[in-house]
């Protein structure tokens, strides 16, 4: 009985392509490969289907021209492409991305699966904000026209404030049903009885790491509350530092007006005549009666 062997091959830019390829070659007890290492195209006649996935950036398929560059002298074998993009996967969609991706010819001879990945706007680079900006930009506008917002329009929205992940783990199950069609049945039952194996591994693995993404997000939540107190405590020391600064100030400027007025009152003072000098104009006035 020959072994039915599969190949993943997935390029990702944020990690959604890696998860979904790593839960299909598991799901398929299947090799997986980063597309951008060197040398697994020299090994691509050991294997009956080959598997591709890309992240989308908007209608393009990361890499994929290169993949195909890489295959092209393997035309007889099994070739099925997946795309892991933020918008729900829809029928239209497939169309519109093997339109946008494949050569005329070769459009009617894809097998191409949509997959959602996760959206992480904080997490992006400049260009990719940029870019995402403008995207934004047109969905408001849209709902602007429309006079409401649509529930995927309110998700992606929404990714502008906060991560949304919308990966879902059984999303892949008709691209693996379509491999799965191409074996034996006593290479289907060889590959579902090591997939399971690979598939409780990557549980318990995905389990830990959600207890430890758990943990690390109150370790930050902890540091930015931290941050904000110090901060908080840091403006309320500049800010008493300048309220004394200000009542130092106000006491300097009251003490100088008192001084000024007490300076303008013993001026006032010396422009009368003592009582001596007005006792001559007395005694005249007395001789006179």
């Amino acid at each position: 009985m020959n072994e039915y062997k599969v190949l993943v091959v997935y390029r990702t830019k944020h990690g959604s392509t890696r998860r979904y390829a790593g839960w299909i070659a598991d799901a398929l007890d299947a090799d997986i490969v980063n597309g951008e290492e060197n040398g697994w195209e020299q090994r691509l006649s050991e294997y009956d289907t080959i598997i591709y996935g890309g992240n989308l950036n908007e209608s393009g398929i990361n890499g994929i021209a290169k993949f195909r560059a890489r295959t092209g002298s393997h035309p007889d074998q099994n070739i099925v492409y997946f795309a892991v993009g933020s918008f729900p996967p829809s029928e239209d969609t497939v169309v519109e991305l093997v339109n946008a991706n494949f050569p005329e010819h070769l459009r009617s001879q894809v097998k191409l699966f949509h997959f959602r990945g996760r959206l992480d706007f904080l997490g992006l680079g400049f260009w990719e904000k940029f870019l995402m900006r403008g995207f934004q930009k047109r969905l408001l506008e849209r709902e602007k026209k429309q006079g409401f917002r649509t529930e995927t329009d309110n998700e992606l929205l929404m990714a502008f404030e906060q991560e949304m992940d919308w990966s879902d783990k059984t999303t892949i199950q008709p691209l693996v049903d379509y491999v799965k069609a191409f074996m034996t049945p006593q290479q289907l039952q060889k590959t579902e009885q090591a997939a399971a194996v690979r598939m409780a591994e990557t549980e318990k693995r995905e389990e830990q790491e959600a207890r430890d993404w758990e943990e690390e997000q109150k370790r930050r939540e902890a540091l930015f509350l931290e941050r904000q107190e110090k901060e908080k405590e840091g403006k309320l020391r500049r800010l008493n530092k300048k309220q004394r600064a200000q009542y130092e100030e106000n006491k300097a400027r009251r003490e100088s007006m008192e001084q000024a007025e007490a300076e303008k009152t013993d001026d006032a003072e010396e422009d009368f005549t003592s009582e001596d000098d007005y006792s001559d104009f007395y005694d005249e006035d007395e001789k006179r009666d």
